[in-house]
């Protein structure tokens, strides 16, 4: 005769899911790109060139899509920034880059060289303030 040990009922495993309220990875990247390339067509048209206008609106998108993305998809807000900033830099410089003769290639470099390093401050310091946004609400 063999004999069954009675086991007990295995408890039920609870799965955590993250919150989806709030933005979602697509609403992130339009926000941030979307915004900072109007920011920067204005800022084009009022300075022929990008200024403290874009950096401005580049940061406080980065800063607003931060607090706002859901919990689910909080690392986009961080990752987005950049690419965001580079499209509409790369957007914006078209006008520039078209009234003048030369190559192509060589002012497209030109653009995206000296943007990028010129609006450094903007590019980090948003990047920089979403990413201090999503750690701290990583944590609650």
């Amino acid at each position: 005769m063999s004999y069954v040990t009675p086991q007990a009922p295995a408890a039920p495993v609870q799965v955590v899911q993250k919150s989806t309220k709030g933005l979602q990875t697509f609403g992130v990247v339009l926000i941030l790109v979307i915004g900072t390339t109007i920011a920067a067509f204005v800022d084009v048209y009022l300075n022929n060139h990008l200024t403290y206008i874009t950096g401005a609106a580049f940061v406080v998108l980065c800063a607003i899509c931060a607090l706002t993305v859901c919990q689910r998809d909080l690392w986009t807000a961080v990752i987005t920034a950049p690419i965001a900033f580079l499209i509409a830099l790369i957007a914006s410089g078209q006008i520039e880059i078209f009234q003048n003769q030369g190559d192509i290639f060589l002012k497209q470099g030109s653009l995206v060289a000296t943007g990028l390093a010129f609006n450094a401050p903007y590019i980090f310091g948003g990047t920089i303030l979403a990413l201090i946004i999503v750690l701290v609400r990583r944590k609650k």
